[in-house]
């Protein structure tokens, strides 16, 4: 962030009138912004003098109540969400800028499968559209206000996979476009692909610099103000890593700090030879995912409980406090469901089954009883009750039937195996011994 601002400033001293942009997942993703869910990249926002800010779904993550605090915070900022409903209140759809004397109306579009991500209890107050009717509910004023140019800013890429969509079809932009002609720039994300710029549909431009912040895309529009059509669009990807960081204010030093001593603080010595592995395929899950489930059955008191490795991140030896959050990156909490041996049996079927990518996503079980029972309670993280993003529907369903008692702790998956790591007996508990 602060070579985005050198960036930012520079571009502004070109051109006055320059319009920022941010599509979300801007909160969440880096060891710093855990220690105070993302309020100190809220700041940037307001100290770079951003224009614009659509969430993204980690921006969720850590619960609705911290992102209205985030939200709050903000200064001459637009937040929008056109899809986004936040406890019965509709975020501003659209904003209209005027900037150079070209009048430029910004669409903010939030993804539409934050339940297929995000636990129910994460996103309480919130109620999220398509992305049709979110654009369609905005559209009427735009064409009353005659805006020159129209930008659709979005969380979203090109394309979203079909396991998000009840018919199981992939989503295309291609087909909102083709509905909405007065959209002419597309600004995306969160598929963390990168695209300098191409057409997407007849006379629709889209972009989508690259993920983590590597580079920011600068985009030169001409517009015909008289006939409010756009004559010509050229973008162009600028790396972030030839500018010099500006100097951040004070706020941001404690974060700094507290990351910096992260990086430091040794939780535990691994035993010689034993490595913390993810997940590979169904026949390999690694040595990760299992004592993390092992972690989360533990803390939660439960019978048994499933894992994933949330990472690719291995470690051997030293073991500190950052190398845990790369190992779990994500603001998971616990969930802990009570089912019958049949709905137990249905859960563990569908790991079994899992093909192709989708088995990297695999759930460890661990049992942390042996005995058969007529009712076991289970402990899951978040993100994998909430669907997995479509891998497990038949979890989802189960998890959110109704029939199933369901217990959402505020207790996160990082705390658990935080907690097993500085247990004194981990060397006996890798080496498979029962400590009770």
């Amino acid at each position: 962030m602060p070579k985005v601002l050198s960036l930012i400033r520079q571009q502004r001293s070109i051109d006055p009138g320059l319009l920022v942009i941010d599509c979300g997942d801007l909160t969440q993703g880096t060891y710093e912004a855990t220690f105070d869910h993302g309020a100190s990249m809220i700041h940037a926002l307001n100290v770079a003098k951003y224009d614009v800010f659509v969430p993204g779904n980690h921006d969720f993550d850590y619960g609705t109540a911290v992102l209205q605090n985030n939200l709050a915070r903000l200064s001459g900022v637009k937040t929008l969400g056109a899809n986004l409903t936040l406890h019965n209140t509709p975020l501003d759809g659209w904003a209209l800028f005027e900037r150079n004397g070209v009048r430029i109306a910004v669409i903010g579009i939030v993804p539409p499968y934050l339940f297929q991500w995000i636990a129910a209890a994460q996103l309480s107050g919130v109620e999220v559209v398509s992305v049709e009717q979110g654009v369609a509910r905005v559209m009427p004023e735009i064409r009353r206000a005659k805006a020159d140019l129209v930008i659709l800013a979005i969380h979203l890429g090109e394309f979203s996979s079909g396991r998000l969509n009840e018919r199981g079809k992939v989503y295309a932009l291609a087909s909102l476009l083709k509905k909405f002609p007065e959209i002419s720039l597309v600004l995306a994300g969160h598929t963390h692909q990168t695209v300098p710029g191409k057409y997407i549909y007849p006379g629709v431009w889209l972009v989508q610099p690259a993920a983590h912040a590597k580079d920011a895309a600068l985009i030169r529009i001409t517009v015909d103000t008289g006939k409010r059509k756009t004559i010509s669009v050229a973008s162009e990807l600028v790396s972030i890593r030839d500018f010099q960081p500006a100097a951040m204010p004070a706020e941001w030093q404690k974060n700094i700090a507290r990351a910096n001593a992260g990086r430091e603080n040794i939780l535990t010595v691994l035993p010689e030879g034993f490595e913390l592995t993810p997940v590979k395929n169904l026949k390999n899950c690694g040595t990760l995912a299992p004592l993390c489930a092992r972690a989360i059955a533990e803390y939660a008191k439960t019978d048994l409980a499933f894992s994933s490795s949330y990472s690719s991140y291995s470690r051997s030896g030293i073991v500190r406090e950052y190398d845990l959050y790369r190992m779990i990156p994500f603001e998971n909490f616990i969930t802990v469901l009570t089912v019958t041996p049949d709905e137990l049996a249905a859960i563990v079927r569908e790991q079994e089954d899992l093909t192709g990518h989708a088995a990297k996503a695999r759930l460890a079980l661990y049992r942390n009883c042996s005995e058969k029972k007529d009712i076991y309670t289970v402990a899951f993280g978040s993100y994998a009750v909430s669907g997995a993003g479509g891998r497990f529907p038949v979890l989802k369903s189960i998890a959110e039937s109704g029939t199933v008692k369901r217990r959402d702790l505020p207790l996160t998956v990082r705390d658990a195996f935080r907690k097993i790591l500085k247990d004194p007996d981990l060397t006996k508990i890798l080496s498979g011994a029962k400590v009770k």
